[in-house]
């Protein structure tokens, strides 16, 4: 059986051990707002980081229903709560409410519907910085928006993140927000999850390819990531299954050695989205647009 069960979700993360287990130095707070729950983690300290897997930092994770089983009022109220998350976000970033200029970077392979999400979500924001150049008077009230989607080293033969350092040294922007696919260990929270960070993220990490890592460390502003889970490990899908199979069973010796002989190779690298995740993706995309547009592109 695998020894540990692959997730990007830091709230999956804190699932894994049990309730009554309290990791020093991180901090979980949960809330719940209509049908939505949004957890907050937080590590503190560099033993919570080791215990995590995760950066000092924090995560914040909104939790809803699959994207095409929403009813306008659910999508209406998602965009709210993630409206405001990512306005507390940064605040909690020493930001601000509203940043003076934003640079949001769509990371992934438009051309793989599972991890088009960030490309999708640039395609159709609202850009605003041209307009606040030229007419500045008639754009007063809202951030200078930038967007860009550089594609993948596999189409470009550049790192991702030397692409989005260059457009920064240009820009100069106060903040990025890098959006990408996330991996989960659950199918229940394919596109229904939004999780994000002041951590910043290591652009392919849902898919496995992990390249450097995008963060103020390295980019030289500070990076907001943003990601939705599109995919699952298929060993963790098999791991989780037996598990559930077994639950509850008498453990015997026939039984470990069934297990033991069970052959998981087949399964390593593999990853199990949903059949209509095209249509996910594009509602999960439009979401998160209209979130970010509520924070920079339009006048309070």
């Amino acid at each position: 059986m695998p020894a540990s069960i692959r997730t990007d979700l830091a709230t999956e993360v804190r699932e894994s051990f049990k309730e009554n287990v309290e990791i020093k130095g991180v901090e979980i707070n949960t809330r719940k707002r209509s049908n939505l729950t949004v957890s907050t983690v937080d590590i503190k300290t560099k033993e919570g980081s080791r215990l995590m897997g995760k950066p000092i930092g924090r995560y914040v994770s909104v939790e809803t229903m699959p994207c095409l089983m929403m009813e306008d009022d659910d999508k209406e109220k998602t965009i709210e709560v993630l409206t405001d998350e990512l306005r507390n976000m940064c605040v909690h970033m020493g930001l601000g409410e509203r940043p003076e200029s934003v640079l949001v970077a769509g990371i992934g392979n438009r051309n793989i519907t599972s991890d088009s999400v960030g490309p999708k979500v640039t395609d159709s924001l609202d850009i605003t910085r041209h307009m606040k150049i030229y007419f500045p008077k008639e754009h007063d009230g809202i951030s200078y928006v930038s967007a860009i989607a550089p594609g993948v080293m596999a189409q470009t033969g550049m790192e991702t993140g030397d692409i989005i350092k260059g457009v920064v040294g240009y820009l100069s922007p106060k903040l990025v927000i890098v959006i990408d696919a996330l991996a989960s260990r659950s199918m229940d929270r394919i596109n229904s999850t939004y999780q994000l960070t002041d951590t910043g993220i290591s652009p392919g990490s849902g898919l496995g390819n992990q390249r450097n890592v995008l963060n103020r460390k390295s980019i030289g502003v500070p990076v907001l990531a943003i990601g939705v889970p599109t995919v699952v490990d298929a060993l963790t899908i098999a791991y989780e299954s037996i598990e559930s199979a077994v639950r509850g069973m008498e453990k015997t010796e026939e039984l470990e050695q069934l297990i033991g002989k069970l052959d998981f190779s087949r399964l390593k690298d593999k990853y199990v989205t949903t059949k209509n995740i095209d249509e996910e993706v594009i509602c999960v995309s439009k979401i998160l647009k209209e979130a970010i547009n509520g924070v920079f592109a339009e006048r309070r």
